[in-house]
């Protein structure tokens, strides 16, 4: 999955910071700009620079976390924002967050065994 970006390493600063494992750096083949890439359970994850952005994206990747709550948070101290926050389903937890670029990012975790047998009586 890319990110395109007019701010791209600042957009790597978040995404490292929100899913906890860093981008590692370098120049895009293709277009020149700087590029910043991981991988995310065998998906290539990259940030790439575009100086044609003045930011924002319609996509909207979700990944699976530890904690919904926690990565949240580590999205707001990495100056992002809350879209949508933290709810709890049956099928575990969502939230969707905002980069400093305005992208989105859908945060889940799968539920807990304990939140599974909650409410069932």
């Amino acid at each position: 999955m890319t990110v395109l970006s007019s701010r791209p390493s600042e957009l790597a600063s978040f995404y490292a910071r929100v899913l906890g494992t860093p981008l590692d750096g370098g120049v895009d083949h293709l277009t020149g700009e700087a590029m910043f890439r991981t991988q995310l359970d065998g998906l290539e994850f990259e940030v790439i620079g575009s100086s044609s952005l003045s930011g924002g994206s319609s996509v909207q990747p979700s990944v699976q976390v530890p904690d919904v709550a926690a990565a949240v948070q580590r999205a707001l101290e990495a100056d992002g924002s809350v879209q949508l926050g933290a709810a709890t389903h049956d099928w575990g937890t969502y939230a969707i967050v905002l980069d400093p670029d305005g992208n989105r990012l859908g945060l889940f975790s799968a539920p807990t065994p304990t939140s599974m047998t909650e409410g069932t009586a």
